[in-house]
């Protein structure tokens, strides 16, 4: 008699957001900002024209660049800077990235030891696939 041991499934290819909006490190930020609030995500990968993760935007950081801006800035001088932020100005750029085969404890472990909420979803190429959130693991955690 064979036993089949289970394959444990690619949770982070279940559980990821497919086709995410995404943006790049020259992109006006106030522009990425109102992307994020339009399709109401946190999290925005930032791609490099191959599509490969070069850091994440997230809505604390828009609101620490824009919170100090806004300290130090006589308020014209403050818009006219505003309006010239780049994504990369505000960015992560030093992001962890998980692969879109990760099993379940590799994807929990990112969470929890990178005190992260989402996590870009690469292909075999390193390409962006995905993003999974925190609150993606927890609205399907009843199922896995």
């Amino acid at each position: 008699m064979q036993t089949h041991h289970r394959q444990p499934p690619d949770i982070a290819r279940m559980l990821m957001s497919r086709e995410p909006i995404s943006a790049a490190v020259d992109d006006n930020l106030m522009d990425a900002a109102a992307r994020m609030a339009d399709r109401n995500v946190r999290h925005l990968p930032v791609i490099d024209g191959d599509r490969r993760v070069v850091g994440i935007l997230s809505d604390r950081d828009v609101r620490t660049l824009v919170g100090d801006l806004s300290c130090l800035l006589r308020p014209d001088d403050a818009k006219v800077r505003m309006r010239s932020l780049r994504v990369g100005d505000a960015m992560t750029r030093d992001v962890v990235v998980v692969a879109e085969d990760a099993p379940f404890d590799e994807v929990a472990r990112i969470f929890t030891e990178q005190k992260v909420g989402a996590v870009p979803v690469v292909d075999g190429g390193d390409r962006l696939v995905g993003v999974i959130s925190y609150v993606d693991v927890f609205k399907n955690a009843g199922a896995l």
